[in-house]
C-alpha cells in the first residue's frame, strides 16, 4: 500500500507541473485549439496551425495575449507568409514585458487588440519585418476586405492590409489607449513601426528603426488611418488623441552608417 501511495504521489506531481502562459487561443480560427499555450523553457510556441493560412497571411486570434518578464511569445509558419495578422478578443489589454518573436522571415507582425497595449521595460521585438500595434476595431485590405477585430467568423483576406478602422463609441467600447513605459523596441534597418490608437503615451522609452519610418497617430472618434508609401491618410475631421513623450523618451529613425534616415511621422504631439 505504501509503495503504491508513493507511485501516486509522483504521477500527480508530473501531471500538475505542467505551466501554461498568458497566450490565450480564443479558438475561432481553429476550435481544434483553443486554451492557454504551454510555456517550454519559458518560450511559448505559436504555431501556424493554431491559426488559419489565407493565402500569403497568417492569421491568429487570442482571448488574450499577454507576455510575462523574461518570457518569449514566438510566431512560427511556413517562409511564404508575409503578414501574421494577431486579433485579442478577450477585452483585457495585452501587456508585453518579455520577448515577441517572429521566426517567419521577414514577415510584418500586427498586434490588435481594443482594449489596450502596455509594453513595459522588459520587453524586446525579435522581428525580421514591419511591426504595427492598433487598438483598431478593423482593418481594411488592400482589395477593401474588411477584418473586424471582434467579430465571431472575421473574413480573412488574402491581401494585405492598409488601414485601421474605429467605430464610434456608440457602437463600440472606448477607443483604448497604447502605453509604452521604459521599453527599448527596435526593428531591423528599413522596416516600418506603427502605433495607433486613441491616446498613446511614451515614457522612458527608446524606439529605434533606422532608414525606417515609425508612424504613431491618436485617434478618438470614428474614422481610418491608412498607410501609404507617401505618409499617413486619415478619415476627413477624425478627431485626434494625444501622443504624449515624457521622460527623456526619444524616438530614431537615422542611421549611424550613412547621412540618410527615414520617416517620423506624428499626429498631434506633446512634449513632456
Amino acid at each position: 500500500m505504501k509503495r503504491t501511495t508513493i507511485t501516486l504521489l509522483i504521477l500527480a506531481i508530473s501531471v500538475t507541473s505542467n505551466v501554461f502562459s498568458e497566450v490565450i487561443l480564443d479558438g475561432t480560427m481553429n476550435p481544434d485549439f483553443k486554451g492557454a499555450l504551454p510555456l517550454d523553457n519559458d518560450t511559448i510556441e505559436i504555431k501556424a496551425a493554431y491559426g488559419k493560412i489565407s493565402d500569403h497571411n497568417l492569421y491568429h486570434s487570442f482571448s488574450k495575449f499577454s507576455i510575462n518578464t523574461n518570457e518569449i511569445a514566438s510566431f512560427t509558419g511556413p517562409d511564404h507568409i508575409n503578414n501574421i495578422i494577431s486579433r485579442v478578443t478577450g477585452m483585457e489589454p495585452s501587456i508585453i514585458d518579455g520577448t515577441l518573436r517572429s521566426e517567419i522571415s521577414g514577415a510584418n507582425l500586427y498586434l490588435l487588440n481594443p482594449a489596450g497595449i502596455v509594453f513595459g521595460e522588459n520587453a524586446v521585438l525579435d522581428i525580421q519585418g514591419s511591426f504595427h500595434i492598433s487598438t483598431a476595431d478593423y482593418l481594411v485590405m488592400q482589395n477593401s476586405d474588411r477584418f473586424d477585430i471582434l467579430a465571431s467568423e472575421p473574413m480573412l483576406s488574402t491581401s494585405a492590409p492598409e488601414t485601421f478602422g474605429f467605430l464610434d463609441d456608440n457602437l463600440a467600447q472606448p477607443i483604448e489607449k497604447i502605453e509604452i513605459n521604459g521599453s527599448y523596441l527596435e526593428l531591423y534597418e528599413g522596416q516600418t513601426m506603427s502605433i495607433i490608437g486613441g491616446d498613446i503615451e511614451i515614457s522612458n522609452s527608446t524606439l529605434v528603426v533606422y532608414e525606417g519610418r515609425i508612424n504613431i497617430f491618436g485617434v478618438q472618434s470614428a474614422g481610418e488611418i491608412t498607410l501609404l508609401d507617401s505618409g499617413i491618410d486619415s478619415t476627413e475631421n477624425i478627431k485626434r488623441g494625444n501622443i504624449t513623450i515624457s521622460d527623456f523618451s526619444s524616438i530614431d529613425v537615422s542611421t549611424w552608417v550613412t547621412s540618410s534616415s527615414g520617416d517620423l511621422l506624428f499626429l498631434e504631439m506633446n512634449f513632456h
